[in-house]
């Protein structure tokens, strides 16, 4: 009569990822959250850190524009998307990139491969969210509407 609650679930977690938005690092836990409080230059972890091996695939979270794929010392090898409603986020610490300045790219696309380069503590992916005006202080807490 009924669905069982594993069949249930696997449909929300199918379905929610459709619908509510895309992890950047899908089946991967968040290992430090935003807001941590630490030696970070705002004081404050910027982002939330995914844990994971060298050449993990990276998805793009939301659809929009990649408006820089470049190197920094901080943040290593790093894109920035930028979406429609004008949050950038930001993806760091890469190894790979597979998307250029000017590309279009739709939520769930793989946009690089997780690295360990720049101010890194190891192997993970650094992803943060900025609004407008996107200086360094304008970080919000990652809104991707799906549970870690």
């Amino acid at each position: 009569m009924g669905m069982s609650i594993n069949v249930l679930c696997f449909l929300f977690l199918i379905l929610g990822a459709v619908v509510l938005g895309h992890l950047p690092i899908p089946g991967r836990s968040v290992t430090t959250p935003f807001g941590k409080p630490g030696s970070w230059a705002a004081g404050y972890h910027t982002g939330a850190d995914y844990a994971c091996p060298i050449g993990t695939s990276v998805h793009a979270t939301a659809s929009g524009k990649v408006i820089t794929a470049n190197w920094g010392a901080a943040y290593g090898t790093h894109i920035v998307i930028e979406s429609s409603d004008k949050v950038r986020q930001l993806y760091a610490h890469l190894s790979q990139k597979l998307v250029s300045v000017g590309k279009n790219v739709k939520a769930g696309d793989v946009i690089a491969k997780s690295g360990n380069t720049g101010r890194s503590t190891g192997p993970h992916l650094h992803y943060e969210e900025r609004v407008s005006p996107y200086g360094y202080n304008n970080h919000r807490k990652p809104q991707l509407n799906i549970a870690h």
